[in-house]
């Protein structure tokens, strides 16, 4: 008798257990996810991935980022852990990840973020610090990083401010350099007509009047002669 109760006992909780496991992996299925193919190299936060199919899977949330990891295309390796922030500012123009227009950090292009199936808002990657102020600069714009030299850093930033440098406008700088130039010229050539008649010389006036004087002498003692 004890020994049966004993193993009712255990096949209880084997039952139980499995029961577990299978809510855990149902959970595990139904977290955001998004399968991503891309044809070249694509550079992500500390990594890049090679041309092929990968799987970007949410994994939690923390300091108002966004935990995603990249998978392999049949979910066997882990690729690499990165940090998302979810960015409604962004346009994913039906593309389930977007990619940053300027390199900024090398010649492999620089995923900007993706959408998870049935969402619209893109998850925009935080960059280490240093890649993500090349990128910003280059694209004239901040992104968000994770302030260490780590894509996964131990100790996760606050994610509302952490964003990249402050980039310089360079087409208003340019746009200003030229306007300064054109004044310039414009002062230049200003000053050069103002002096024009000051440096011009008095010589010909000079002469204009000796040649004058000198018919009018002629003509008065033609006259004298004559009376």
């Amino acid at each position: 008798m004890k020994l049966t109760r004993c193993g009712l006992f255990l096949a209880g909780a084997f039952l139980l257990a499995s029961s577990f496991n299978g809510t855990v992996a149902r959970a595990d299925d139904s977290a955001k996810q998004a399968t991503v193919t891309i044809q070249a190299p694509q550079q992500v936060p500390g990594s890049v991935l090679e041309r092929g199919t990968y799987v970007f899977k949410q994994t939690g949330a923390q300091s108002g980022w966004v935990i995603v990891q990249i998978y392999s295309n049949d979910g066997s390796a882990l690729m690499t852990t990165v940090l998302a922030y979810p960015n409604p500012k962004l346009a994913s123009n039906g593309q389930n990840f977007v990619t940053y227009p300027a390199n900024g950090s090398g010649s492999i292009p620089a995923m900007e973020g993706i959408v998870f199936t049935g969402d619209s808002t893109v998850e925009q990657f935080a960059y280490p610090r240093a890649v993500a102020d090349q990128i910003g600069e280059a694209n004239h714009t901040r992104i968000p990083t994770t302030g260490t030299d780590d894509a996964y850093p131990s100790a996760l930033p606050d994610a509302a401010a952490s964003w990249s440098a402050p980039v310089t406008n360079t087409v208003a700088s340019q746009a200003s350099d030229s306007s300064a130039s054109a004044a310039t010229v414009q002062t230049v050539a200003m000053t050069r007509g103002q002096k024009l008649p000051a440096t011009a010389s008095a010589m010909p006036l000079i002469l204009l009047i000796g040649v004058f004087a000198l018919v009018g002498i002629v003509m008065l003692r033609k006259a004298m002669a004559r009376s």
